[in-house]
């Protein structure tokens, strides 16, 4: 599984570590990754995260539970803002994608009901492309 992220903040050398969220059951996970690639935007970050995890099992085959689900805490690092902790982050946009796709809008801090979405928010193609290209060039080293 792969998820796709639009963050906004105003801390340069900001990363995400974990994104901790309770499942439509109930049951809270802490998703993590194999392998990340961020671009750095003027406000935030876009980031394609590989090999997403519930815990530490593999979300393969998992896309049906995490409809629903919630952010309940997202860790977070900056070297210049003391480490590890939670900074101010606002992820704007989440896509999990496996077979099938999953979006969220205005995942954290704020939800769909508090701010309206608007198109400037998703992934663009050209952005969607960049990132995929990043990942191919990777994965040949």
């Amino acid at each position: 599984m792969q998820l796709y992220l639009t963050a906004k903040t105003d801390i340069d050398d900001l990363v995400i570590d974990y994104i901790e969220v309770q499942l439509k059951n109930g049951l809270e996970v802490s998703l993590n990754w194999d392998m990340s690639f961020v671009e750095c935007t003027s406000d935030g970050f876009y980031a394609r995260y590989c090999g997403v995890c519930f815990d530490e099992e593999h979300a393969d085959g998992k896309l049906n539970e995490l409809e629903g689900m919630k952010i309940v805490t997202v860790g977070t690092y900056s070297e210049t803002h003391g480490g590890e902790g939670e900074h101010p982050v606002v992820i704007e946009y989440m896509e999990f994608v496996e077979s099938d796709n999953l979006e969220f809008r205005n995942a954290y801090p704020l939800s769909p009901e508090q701010v309206p979405v608007q198109e400037s928010q998703f992934f663009s193609e050209e952005v969607r492309a960049r990132i995929y290209e990043a990942f191919l060039a990777e994965s040949w080293r």
